[in-house]
């Protein structure tokens, strides 16, 4: 019986040494991976900026839980008078950043215009600004 416990602890305990640790960030300067949420023209360039990571000291996480923490990214798009007629569309993005514990450490948004017409600006706009936020550079 004795034996058959050891060998049961044994078991237990190469199990849990062959788990890799993920380290608990606790604040946005620790963040290095990015998971992005969100089914829009934004976040999909956000993923595509981020998958390219040129520049960048971020790196897109294919799954929530193999991330630092979260980028939800959301778009709306309006309708206004700009550069090329009265009823110009734009895109405005905004976006949190939440880390595993569900605190939120940085947000922003980036508003429309001509240069936003169709999110992309917004997308990578929002992840280069959480770059120089958490790496102090673009």
């Amino acid at each position: 019986m004795k034996k058959l416990l050891m060998l049961g602890v044994l078991a237990v305990s190469v199990l849990a040494v062959g788990q890799e640790l993920k380290p608990v960030v606790t604040d946005l300067q620790s963040v290095r991976t990015v998971y992005v949420a969100g089914n829009n023209v934004s976040a999909n360039y956000a993923r595509k900026t981020l998958a390219q990571g040129k520049r960048l000291c971020l790196a897109l996480a294919p799954k929530p839980d193999d991330a630092d923490a979260t980028l939800t990214v959301d778009a709306m798009q309006s309708v206004g008078t700009g550069l090329f007629g009265p009823h110009q569309t734009n895109v405005q993005t905004s976006a949190t950043l939440t880390l595993r514990d569900g605190s939120i450490v940085w947000s922003d948004a980036v508003g429309g215009g001509a240069l936003n017409l169709d999110g992309k600006f917004g997308g990578q706009n929002i992840v280069w600004k959480l770059n120089k936020s958490i790496c102090g550079k673009r």
